[in-house]
């Protein structure tokens, strides 16, 4: 009795250790597609004295955060000061966010991108005084690595203050 006892023992662990072995082998989709994705995170951060108005105050920009899958990339409305402007989809553009920036404001925008494809963010804002420098930043973030872009939106003017890849 003792050894048939043991005999259904063993069998069980025998099936438990094999049943738990299965899942070793078994396919689990969720990380399988986190390892296939990506983040581009970008944050655009305006000035005190941004946008200024024709007394010199501070006033609230109009800024566009651009998704783009070639360099060099640039909105319709770039040749009229207003890179920012609503206009249909164009080739190359792959997502678009808009927002009013106020004065000292920071804006946090995330791009969730297939991991081996490479992408280019581009940054516009609207003046009120147009400077003769293009209202425009872009940075490229490339294939397999989550990447940070920082942009200050300065008087009349975007810079990018830092392009650091979090993770590689």
């Amino acid at each position: 009795m003792v050894k048939t006892l043991r005999g259904i023992a063993a069998g069980g662990l025998l099936a438990v250790g094999m049943l738990s072995g299965c899942s070793w082998f078994s396919h689990d989709e969720a990380a399988d597609a986190g390892r296939r994705l990506r983040f581009i995170d970008v944050e655009v951060t305006a000035n005190d004295n941004v946008n200024p108005n024709a007394a010199g105050q501070a006033q609230p920009v109009k800024v566009c955060v651009i998704e783009t899958n070639r360099s060099g990339w640039m909105p319709e409305g770039i040749g009229d000061g207003a890179p920012c402007r609503e206009t249909a989809p164009s080739e190359g553009a792959l997502s678009r966010h808009q927002s009013i920036l106020q004065p000292r404001e920071t804006l946090r925008y995330r791009f969730e991108v297939p991991a081996g494809q490479e992408r280019w963010v581009v940054v516009g804002a609207e003046f009120q005084q147009i400077s003769g420098v293009l209202p425009l930043a872009e940075q490229k973030s490339p294939a397999q690595a989550d990447s940070q872009m920082k942009v200050m939106v300065g008087m009349t003017s975007l810079s990018i203050v830092t392009n650091d890849k979090m993770d590689e």
